[in-house]
């Protein structure tokens, strides 16, 4: 009986370690509080029929490694000799059949070529970011759309690109100044970002994700002015205005702060659109 006692006993253990580790990847990584990097971002919505979404950060060995949007996406980050390589997305909801890709970066000379691809598409979009000798993000270019051609993975161009954009940074803070976006065919100027800040620490400043990697996500959200995509913004300092001149004229969006004992952000919100703040925690 002591035998069957001790054998059910070990038994139950091993269920329980086995629930634990099998079932949440999340457990094996850090999130709130840690070294000042951010632990969850809640965005609120006007409609009350909206539920409020929030998105946890996870490190590991002090490197961002996941975002995850409840009923959004999740973005694993993947490193190698501690460089980033790729970003992985996926449903954060299981019973979603779409919504996974990738993003790749390689690094060629003074160059960081991007690659992504999303479903539904089997389409594959090229960038070519190049960075200074300081490795300050000069110019983004897009290379074009590819689409998959043959049966050992090759590749065929099947559209141009359209567009490729000039960064401005104040070397000394690394905040990104300015982004003029260029017509590739016509070289004229298809808009202009002027981008204005405050002297506090950034909200993501202890997040070490490279430069490189903000300004293509610069490029790629400059249309998309919610105020969680501008949280990324803050490399170094937090954006307060940003100044948008296009065919259709010239807009500035404000962004407004409450800060912690720290000086950092715990509420980001703006003027456009009426869009509730977003709080933050560390």
């Amino acid at each position: 009986m002591k035998k069957s006692a001790v054998r059910l006993l070990f038994i139950l253990i091993c269920l329980v370690f086995v629930i634990s580790c099998s079932d949440d990847d999340d457990n094996n990584l850090q999130s709130t509080g840690v070294n000042g990097k951010p632990g969850k971002v809640i965005i609120k919505y006007t409609d009350p029929n909206s539920k409020d979404t929030d998105v946890f950060f996870y490190y590991k060995a002090d490197k961002l490694t996941r975002t995850k949007a409840i009923k959004g996406s999740v973005l694993d980050f993947n490193y190698e000799n501690n460089e980033l390589k790729s970003v992985y997305t996926s449903p954060e909801d299981k019973e979603v059949a779409d919504g996974h890709g990738s993003t790749k970066f390689s690094k060629e000379s003074n160059k960081i070529i991007i690659e992504s691809w999303g479903e539904p598409s089997s389409d594959l979009f090229r960038w070519e970011l190049e960075l200074d000798e300081n490795n300050i993000p000069v110019k983004i270019t897009e290379m074009g759309m590819y689409s998959p051609s043959g049966a050992n993975g090759e590749l065929s161009k099947v559209r141009d690109g359209e567009y490729y954009s000039v960064f401005t940074y104040d070397q000394t803070t690394k905040n990104l100044v300015k982004q003029i976006v260029y017509n590739i065919g016509t070289s004229n100027i298809a808009a202009t970002y002027e981008y204005e800040y405050d002297n506090n620490p950034g909200a993501i400043s202890k997040i070490y994700l490279p430069l490189w990697y903000y300004a293509y996500k610069a490029y790629m959200n400059r249309e998309y002015r919610n105020v969680y995509n501008r949280l990324f913004f803050n490399y170094t300092n937090n954006i307060q205005k940003e100044i948008v001149d296009t065919e259709e004229g010239e807009s500035i969006v404000n962004y407004s702060y409450k800060y912690n004992k720290n000086n950092t952000p715990v509420s980001m919100g703006s003027d456009i659109y009426g869009l509730p703040a977003i709080s933050i925690t560390y």
